[in-house]
């Protein structure tokens, strides 16, 4: 017998996050706890880790070149031009909106990201080389779904104009461009994966050119300096030291002087003999001019200690 939906409704809300490794409370009907089902709703996946600006400029910059060299194609123009129509027409169909539209209507909700971007500035080939940018480095290293990758590809273009000051306080649009639904957002990325489709395959070849005109000119200066460290270097003009200041390197140093003022005189030679009674010894001592004799008397356990 099947359970009843209120049972099945209760075992979904009060599970765990069925992401491993997650122990959360589920939200709502969601198999994901709150702070996962956000990521999954932004980036396409709940565990996914998001492209970052710096990963995507590594590959814009060289798109941006190729773009900016060959600014009179006529294949870059049409896709030029495909952009800024649908800027166009997204302003006019904005223009008609009066209100915040809701999550059921991902048609308006473009219109009114398109129109942000234009209102903001962006231009088309800012917002071709972003996508095309996106498109290669999912060749280089694959995004992990499809849905990841519109994803990256919307947040990447509306991290390329904030909302400007005259939208900031219109109600129809988000503050974040990210708390706009998801299928609104795979949607715009979609417009702008179709123009560069066309013109993808011509960007791509002439980065592989550009980047192997690179490495043959790392080469070349590798190798330039590899030959460069071959050729032995000149010897340089040592000055020769004279003979006395070498003696004087190589002479022993002096023995320090005795000092003249000592207070006690140096014996060199002591004899002690002990007296008749057997109390004293009669200790001499012969300093070092070998002439003077010293003469004292000490108790003889004094010499025992000694």
């Amino acid at each position: 017998m099947s359970r009843s939906m209120a049972t099945r409704l209760r075992n979904m809300t009060t599970g765990p996050c069925s992401l491993p490794g997650c122990y959360l409370p589920r939200r709502r009907v969601s198999t994901y706890c709150e702070k996962h089902a956000t990521h999954a709703w932004r980036y396409g996946d709940p565990s996914v880790i998001p492209l970052s600006r710096a990963e995507l400029s590594s590959f814009k910059k060289h798109v941006v070149k190729v773009l900016k060299a060959n600014g009179g194609h006529s294949a870059l123009t049409a896709a030029y031009q495909a952009i800024q129509s649908l800027l166009d027409r997204a302003t006019e169909a904005a223009e008609l909106i009066k209100s915040r539209p809701g999550k059921g209507q991902p048609a308006a909700i473009v219109a009114l990201m398109l129109h942000r971007l234009n209102a903001g500035g962006a231009s088309p080939m800012e917002l071709l080389a972003t996508t095309a940018a996106i498109c290669l480095y999912d060749q280089w290293r694959p995004f992990r779904t499809n849905l990841v990758r519109m994803c990256a590809i919307a947040n990447a273009l509306a991290s390329a104009k904030q909302l400007g000051p005259e939208l900031r306080k219109d109600p129809r649009y988000a503050f974040r461009f990210n708390n706009n639904s998801q299928a609104a957002r795979v949607q715009l990325a979609s417009y702008f994966v179709n123009i560069v489709g066309s013109v993808l395959p011509l960007i791509e070849r002439a980065v592989e050119g550009a980047l192997a005109v690179r490495e043959k000119r790392t080469e070349a200066a590798l190798e330039k300096l590899w030959q460069g460290q071959q050729e032995e270097l000149k010897l340089p003009q040592v000055k020769r030291p004279s003979d006395k200041k070498l003696l004087s390197q190589m002479s022993p140093p002096a023995a320090p002087a005795p000092a003249e003022n000592s207070s006690a005189p140096t014996a060199s030679r002591i004899t002690r003999t002990l007296m008749p009674d057997g109390k004293t010894v009669k200790v001499e001592r012969l300093l070092a001019d070998g002439q003077t004799i010293m003469t004292t008397y000490e108790p003889s356990n004094q010499r025992k200690a000694q």
